[in-house]
Parts: structure tokens; C-alpha cells; sequence
């Protein structure tokens, strides 16, 4: 019994309802439509990105799954119980294998799904996936460039107070402290930061198709994310406390 996806049986079956109907394999093997699923996700990639599913069966024409010398490279996707000791399972997967396979090369264990994508722990892996080193050198490419944005903003405002010092000066002799007009600086900075946050945005958004397109890839921002809000308020937070701060205490 197979199982389609979507856009499999409208290639096969057209507008008809395949459950039921049967198809040939390799021009050996019949199977029965038993339903079929939505379409998965293009990002979702292989393994994932499947067109049917199979019976495990049929993996025996090709390999011998119960043999323990055997070149069975397949990948077994297991769901743990709460709370499970990843370390203390992948210790007794190997302590059973040893009983009936001594190569000392052979090695098997779980990898937490999550970290597939950016840490897979194995060079077979052929879906989609990056390098968490890659990751952290554009982090801190972005965090260098967001730095120098800072301090060129630091820069323009330092220039600007030779044209604000008579406005400081007429607060002061009106009876500002120095802690207003910190603070008015402070807010002045903060606005200023918030106000690039929707231009941002903006330009992200009206790019990123050309971007997709140049790269053969197909990316998106999800602006509702719990990540993407934490590390925007955080970083508007840290160019503020850069630029902000500094152009306060100037003032």
C-alpha cells in the first residue's frame, strides 16, 4: 500500500480519487493507494520532501535490514519519552549493537532533531542543512557593521552640538539638570533607532524576492516569532545604549 502526496496523484490520476486504484513500481512491484497527504513544504527538503510513502518491505529487494554486517545506511527517525537521558540511550543502542557487531568503527547514535540542520553529526546527511561556524561569522560581521553605524551616528551628533549649544545653554539658565537633558538626549537617540526599525523592515521585505531569485533560495521573515522579536528589541536596545548613551553624556 502506498501513500501519495497531493501533486503526486494529480500527475498520476488527474482530478480522480486514487485510494484504491493501484499502481506499478519499477515494473515489478503493484501497490494500492491506501490515502494520500498534503504537499510537504519546499524548505523541508530531504528526506522530507517526499512524492509517496513505502512500505519498509520494500526496502528488503535492494538491502538485507536484518543483518547486522550488512551496508543498512537507512535513517530511523525516533520520538523519546519526556525527559529521556539522550546519553544514557545512545549508550545502550551501542552496548546492543556490540553484542552482535565487534567493529570497533561501527558507531550509531541519536541527534536531537533540532540540531540537524545547523550541527548535523554526519557527512550522509543530504537534506538541507548549513554550518553553525558560518552562522556566528555573519553574526559578528553584522554586530561589527551595526557598531560602526553606531559610531558614525555618535560622530554626526557630536558635530551637531555646536549648533545645540545654545539651546542646552538657555535649558540650563531656564533650570534644566543634567540629569533632563541626559534624558532627553537618551530619548532622542531612542526615537531615532525605533524610527529605522519599520524602514527596515521595509526594504527587507521589498529585497528579499530579488534575493531569493539571485540565490536559488527561498527565504522569508517571519516577523512573529518569538526569536525575531527578542533579538529586534535586543538590538535596538544595544544600538540605543551605543549611540544613545554617548550622545547623552555630550550633551
Amino acid at each position: 500500500m502506498l501513500v501519495l502526496t497531493e501533486s503526486t496523484a494529480r500527475k498520476l490520476f488527474g482530478n480522480d480519487n486514487p485510494v484504491g486504484k493501484k499502481v506499478t513500481m519499477a515494473n515489478r512491484w503493484e501497490f494500492m493507494i491506501g490515502g494520500i497527504v498534503k504537499d510537504i513544504p519546499h524548505n523541508a527538503g530531504q528526506p522530507f520532501d517526499f512524492e509517496y510513502l513505502a512500505p519498509f518491505k520494500i526496502y528488503y529487494f535492494w538491502r538485507d535490514p536484518d543483518n547486522w554486517n550488512a551496508s543498512s545506511d537507512y535513517r530511523t527517525w525516533v520520538q523519546l519519552v519526556p525527559n529521556a537521558d539522550l546519553a544514557s540511550v545512545n549508550q545502550k543502542i551501542m552496548d546492543l549493537i556490540r553484542i552482535y557487531n565487534q567493529d570497533e568503527k561501527l558507531n550509531i547514535y541519536l541527534q536531537p532533531f533540532s540540531d540537524v540542520h545547523l550541527k548535523p553529526n554526519t557527512t550522509r546527511w543530504d537534506g538541507p542543512h548549513g554550518d553553525i561556524a558560518y552562522v556566528m561569522i555573519f553574526s559578528i560581521l553584522a554586530f561589527v557593521i551595526l557598531s560602526i553605524v553606531c559610531i558614525n551616528f555618535i560622530n554626526l551628533s557630536t558635530a551637531q552640538l555646536l549648533v545645540r549649544g545654545k539651546e542646552i545653554c538657555i535649558r540650563k539658565v531656564l533650570g534644566a539638570k543634567r540629569s533632563q537633558i541626559f534624558v532627553q538626549g537618551f530619548i532622542e537617540s531612542f526615537l531615532y533607532t525605533l524610527s529605522a526599525v519599520p524602514v527596515t523592515f521595509l526594504i527587507c521585505e521589498l529585497s528579499l524576492p530579488f534575493f531569493n531569485q539571485l540565490s536559488g533560495k527561498n527565504l522569508f521573515i517571519n516577523f512573529s516569532a518569538d526569536w525575531f522579536l527578542i533579538f529586534g528589541i535586543t538590538i535596538i536596545f544595544f544600538a540605543d545604549l551605543l549611540s544613545g548613551n554617548n550622545t547623552a553624556l555630550f550633551l
